[in-house]
């Protein structure tokens, strides 16, 4: 490992520096990991020895905030970035629900590394050198190979997040699980039973973020993960044809996490409710799964246009955008924006006649009014060119001649 690829950011060093200055500073886990593997990092954590309320003092001007009082965690911002800062710690005993109870804070950055998740994360730089766990963790950072610190067994008991967590760092870095760490992962993968949905959603999501969703969600579903966590999604459908499907909406469309849960929940609309979206986020995945076989190939303007007024125009591109991504239904995009480039009526606001002349010039009232105002906007749908005043008079003075 060569220490010339350890090339911290301005701030991090800036950060670093403060804290060796005051006693001892690590950048830990991810951040040194990407580095190492070539890799592009994003948060940045870092661990020291300096006690909590010093380290609030020192960082007082980066508005230090409790996140984690009794593990000796601050939040600071540090030119508009947040920054977490830990004492360094060993924790010692969990409850039967695998919250930590028990934890004891300690100088040494070694002990602080034996109590993370995985070998290629227990790592630290204290600005001059690199410290590992042992020779095995060089070893799997060099060899690109996800392996628990120390006993699986034990570190999934404490946390089951690492199941998944492992799973997904492994397929968005590229990286080899071990054959063991996959024994130790599907031994352990029914604690997952005990997690929030919380945790669950966030692991999923970031999985979702994947070019190659095979080194993630499909071996979610080798190790048997995904059956724990979805089993009606797992019973209704061929797994790896559907994650085949998943991979053709590109991480670079717009809203693709949005478009490959409707896709993944498609013949599962159970299991949706698992997961903790937003009331925003879970109506619109449950719009697409609802509606999805309505918009076809042959689906004339009228009845796109009443989908577009009873869904949204949100959903029905949302539904459009995964067909096209599977070579399905590809000409209806054209016909859709046809319709709003032609101008064509689909809401009421679109009309151009209202309540307030129905009521005067045909004396309906209360619910007459919006039934009357329900048939022209019917009738346009039909036929677009009469969207005016005299064709709609007409129109509902033929209907009530009809009566």
């Amino acid at each position: 490992m060569k220490m010339n690829r350890i090339v911290l950011g301005k701030d991090e060093k800036e950060i670093l520096d403060i804290l060796n200055r005051y006693g001892k500073g690590y950048v830990v886990g991810g951040y040194i990991r990407d580095l190492l593997l070539g890799l592009q990092p994003k948060d940045c954590d870092f661990a020291t020895d300096i006690e909590y309320e010093e380290l609030k003092r020192i960082f007082e001007k980066y508005n230090p905030s409790e996140i984690g009082k009794s593990f000796g965690i601050i939040q600071i911002k540090y030119n508009n970035k947040k920054y977490e800062i830990a004492k360094l710690r060993r924790e010692m005993e969990f409850s039967e629900r695998r919250n930590k109870i028990k934890m004891e804070f300690v100088n040494s950055i070694e002990e602080d590394l034996k109590r993370r998740d995985f070998t290629i994360n227990a790592i630290a730089f204290d600005g001059e050198r690199l410290i590992f766990t042992s020779e095995k963790a060089k070893d799997d950072l060099r060899n690109r190979v996800l392996n628990f610190v120390g006993d699986g067994k034990n570190r999934i008991k404490e946390d089951s997040l690492r199941v998944l967590r492992g799973i997904r760092i492994a397929g968005l870095k590229s990286l080899t699980i071990s054959e063991r760490c996959k024994d130790e992962m599907r031994e352990g993968r029914f604690e997952l039973k005990k997690l929030s949905s919380e945790r669950v959603q966030e692991e999923i999501l970031k999985m979702l973020e994947s070019n190659s969703l095979e080194k993630t969600l499909g071996v979610a579903y080798e190790l048997g993960v995904l059956e724990i966590l979805f089993p009606e999604t797992v019973k209704n459908n061929n797994i790896p044809s559907l994650i085949s499907k998943l991979n053709a909406i590109s991480i670079e469309s717009k809203d693709y996490q949005i478009l490959r849960l409707a896709l993944f929940f498609m013949n599962s609309k159970k299991d949706i409710l698992i997961l903790k979206l937003s009331n925003q986020e879970s109506k619109r995945v449950i719009k697409i799964v609802e509606n999805y076989d309505k918009i076809t190939e042959n689906i004339s303007d009228y009845m796109l246009k009443k989908y577009l007024f009873s869904f949204g125009k949100d959903v029905v591109y949302d539904i459009i955008r995964i067909k096209k991504s599977l070579k399905k239904c590809e000409n209806l995009e054209l016909k859709l924006n046809q319709i709003f480039e032609r101008e064509e009526p689909i809401l009421f606001c679109d009309l151009n006649i209202d309540g307030e002349f129905i009521k005067e010039s045909f004396a309906l009232k209360g619910k007459e009014i919006g039934e009357a105002l329900k048939r022209c906007l019917d009738y346009v749908w039909r036929y677009p060119n009469c969207n005016n005043r005299e064709a709609l008079v007409k129109f509902l003075k033929k209907e009530r001649e009809d009566e």
